[in-house]
């Protein structure tokens, strides 16, 4: 069989392919276009995977003013039927396992306990990594 990738040779003046990363969804605040920002210099992202970073993203801002209410309020509240966890915090505890379910279905690769470098992606994602 022929590899006719051997043959190939680059055309003189061309020039090579400028990829542009996805633009941040509208309405995003710092720590969402953090996140966004973060992925998709590294990854190329699918359509619905680019909608799901999205998500991810508003999450991230929406935690923050969560964190934010309780820690203007407090972690418990009074209510008519006695102290109560406020309820921020239970926002809290949902929206952070829905952000960490998203993260997990883009399958990004993670920092690993030892060294804190990221570590190599897997699977499909491995080759659709820039650099």
């Amino acid at each position: 069989m022929v590899v006719l990738e051997q043959y190939l040779r680059p055309v003189e003046g061309a020039k090579e392919e400028v990829r542009r990363a996805p633009r941040v969804p509208h309405g995003l605040g710092k720590d969402g276009k953090e996140l966004w920002r973060s992925v998709v210099k590294d990854f190329d992202l699918t359509e619905s995977e680019l909608n799901i970073l999205a998500e991810c993203a508003r999450l991230k801002d929406d935690l923050k003013k969560l964190r934010e209410i309780v820690e203007r309020d407090g972690i418990m509240q009074d209510s008519p039927q006695g102290r109560r966890v406020h309820p921020a915090q239970v926002e809290i505890r949902n929206s952070s396992k829905l952000l960490g379910q998203h993260l997990a279905s883009l399958r990004l690769p993670f920092a690993d306990d030892e060294g804190g470098s990221a570590g190599k992606p897997r699977g499909f994602l491995a080759a659709r990594q820039h650099g």
